[in-house]
């Protein structure tokens, strides 16, 4: 920052510290990169650097990116510019995010995104080929080549735009994963887009939905057959909103429990979960009062309007997270742990709907299915992904 004499002449310089190269940015994306990157850019007190600077120092940011994005577009450009360039992150995941967080899809012979139209997507996607779970032959980390291979058509201006897949590295366990999951749907809800996360194993939903709910409370509903709610720890979560729980044991089928944990979790509602995985109330532990549960019957007597009620009663955002498992085995979807009785996949689609028809969803994922040998199932697959991935998306 340097003062030339008066107020209205100071200027204020902007320099990443990171490079093009370091921050794993493509080729296509350096060029738009430059403006920000190296050089820096200069700016008078009042314009853009100013009102991101009141943006930054404001401490309730969500409120706060109401006003930016009204009183200053240009600013609020720049905001998305330093997001998606990675220029802009938490400190605690630094380290994380110099390794990368997207990369163009695994199989998907396209170039990545470019800048302005993820910037004017309503709708962002990303793939996770990742499977903590290791569960073969019937890994959820193929999930993402099953969609884009059969599924995603990029000259459909109703598609979101597809962000390639979380980075990861051979060297890294679920915490460094997670974080850049995390991130990125972060960076999403303060842009306002909608983020949806397609494949890997369910446990990669809670960071997901901690990513989104960093500058706002939620309610997390979990459309599944099983309740994830296993409570065995080696010892309890800090109290705290950081995506930071180094020694705490994560799984797929104990996520849910870790995310009730959380603070900024209003509720966890459990849609479609078979009668044999209900959990008695005594058995929650410290989130007896956020989880309730609607079993798979129940479900499917219920209207979808009457359970997006049942939802909003909770709280007015939610974060949508689909377990394939949920829907009725009969329906023949190729997922990782089906189970009978399931609920059908016409009010499955229906519940999506309503509640992106009250603009309440603030992020989502499909999570646990497979790219099966059979090559109808597959495609049955394919299909219902998409249903459903079009279902989420604003109108």
């Amino acid at each position: 920052m340097a003062r030339s004499g008066r107020p209205s002449d100071m200027t204020i310089h902007i320099q990443s510290t990171f490079s093009p190269a370091e921050m794993g940015l493509s080729s296509a994306q350096r060029g738009t990169s430059n403006a920000i990157q190296r050089c820096g850019r200069t700016f008078s007190l009042g314009s853009v650097a100013c009102d991101l600077l009141h943006f930054f120092a404001d401490p309730q940011p969500i409120q706060a990116l109401g006003r930016l994005r009204s009183a200053s577009p240009a600013a609020m450009r720049m905001l998305d510019h330093l997001l998606f360039l990675d220029l802009i992150t938490i400190a605690p995941w630094k380290r994380t995010i110099r390794r990368g967080v997207t990369e163009p899809a695994h199989r998907r012979h396209q170039a990545p995104p470019a800048l302005d139209d993820l910037l004017a997507s309503h709708d962002l996607l990303f793939g996770c080929v990742i499977d903590f779970a290791n569960d073969p032959p019937f890994s959820a980390f193929s999930g993402p080549y099953l969609i884009r291979g059969q599924a995603l058509d990029t000259s459909n201006p109703l598609d979101p735009t597809d962000q390639g897949d979380i980075v990861a590295h051979t060297d890294e366990g679920i915490y460094d994963i997670g974080r850049r999951i995390a991130f990125n749907t972060w960076r999403a809800r303060l842009t306002n887009k909608i983020p949806i996360m397609i494949g890997g194993d369910h446990s990669l939903s809670y960071f997901a939905a901690r990513g989104c709910a960093l500058d706002e409370p939620l309610v997390y509903v979990q459309l599944d057959a099983h309740h994830d709610i296993g409570r065995s720890v080696a010892k309890p979560p800090p109290d705290n909103n950081e995506i930071d729980l180094g020694l705490m044991p994560l799984n797929h089928a104990n996520f849910a429990y870790r995310l009730a944990l959380q603070p900024s979790i209003q509720n966890i509602i459990q849609i479609g979960v078979r009668p044999s995985q209900v959990m008695a109330r005594s058995s929650l532990g410290a989130t007896s009062g956020k989880i309730l549960q609607i079993a798979s019957p129940r479900a499917n007597r219920l209207s979808a309007p009457a359970i997006a009620d049942a939802i909003l009663a909770l709280g007015q955002s939610v974060y949508l997270s689909i377990d394939l498992d949920v829907v009725d085995p009969a329906v023949g979807l190729s997922v990782t742990t089906p189970l009978d009785d399931g609920i059908a996949f016409e009010k499955l689609v229906d519940i999506v709907r309503e509640l992106a028809r009250r603009r309440v969803l603030v992020g989502a994922d499909i999570v646990e299915f497979f790219s099966s040998e059979e090559p109808s199932k597959r495609e049955r697959t394919a299909t219902a992904v998409r249903t459903i991935i079009n279902a989420c998306q604003k109108r």
